[in-house]
């Protein structure tokens, strides 16, 4: 666990009041920054919630409500790592019964 960086932010969401960002650290507890670590290239990893990485973890979240509908809140990117490497995997789910998921999937795959 040599790596410092490699957030996953959501830059859209809304921190508490009186703070400019919501951070998930690693260990699992909530700090609430009124001065996050500004990072060149990236102003996003410095707003709204930044979830730290932690080896053989995953963050998962959805970016449609229930009806379908996308959530505005999940637009999310990944904070260059600024010691060591980061890894990802992004892995999709559908809303959708298994029977409408495969047709919908044959379609795009054909």
């Amino acid at each position: 666990d040599d790596f410092f960086g490699g957030e996953t932010v959501f830059p859209r969401s809304v921190p508490p009041r009186g703070s400019r960002q919501l951070i998930v650290r690693a260990n699992g507890s909530l700090v609430a920054s009124q001065r996050p670590e500004e990072r060149p290239g990236m102003n996003e990893c410095a707003t709204g919630l930044r979830v730290e990485p932690k080896k053989g973890t995953a963050a998962l979240f959805y970016s449609k409500s229930g009806a379908g509908v996308n959530d505005y809140m999940s637009y999310h990117g990944g904070c260059p790592p600024v010691q060591g490497v980061k890894y990802g995997l992004n892995g999709f789910m559908w809303n959708l019964y298994a029977e409408a998921g495969y047709h919908a999937w044959s379609h795009i795959m054909h």
